[in-house]
């Protein structure tokens, strides 16, 4: 789990500074649930992201 690679990926600053008194978000603070969480806001924001090509099928 703590290998190098996973170390240089790991999104240190976003998680030092979450907002921790604030009712609108939640607090995360086991690292490996974080990376999860992390994980699975970029894959959202990666498929929001319109394709540049025009050959775009959904099957």
């Amino acid at each position: 789990m703590f290998s190098p690679y996973y170390l240089t990926r790991f999104p240190l600053w976003k998680f030092l500074k979450q907002p921790v008194f604030t009712a609108d978000s939640q607090v995360v603070l086991d690292p490996y649930r974080f990376w999860r969480k992390h994980q699975v806001e970029l894959l959202e924001r990666c498929l929001m992201i319109n394709c540049a090509s025009g050959d775009v099928r959904r099957d």
